[in-house]
């Protein structure tokens, strides 16, 4: 692989990884919204427990799967 080509990757895997950050915050700030309209607030960290988990058995499945032929 050219190194021109490996720029392009990472440059290219950095604004998908920032594109998805923001989507969080909007995602968190939406339904953080909702949860408020319609609750309380004591029900955001229910919220905030099912985002964390959800996050951390996403990220054993990849870790334990990371071994895909053709990724950096």
């Amino acid at each position: 692989m050219k190194n021109n080509t490996i720029i392009y990757i990472l440059a290219f895997s950095l604004s998908v990884n920032t594109s998805f950050i923001q989507l969080g915050f909007s995602l968190g700030s939406g339904l953080g919204g909702l949860v408020i309209s319609n609750t309380s607030v004591l029900y955001l960290n229910w919220l905030r427990l099912a985002a964390v988990s959800m996050a951390l058995l996403l990220a054993i499945w990849l870790f334990r799967n990371k071994s895909v032929p053709g990724t950096l």
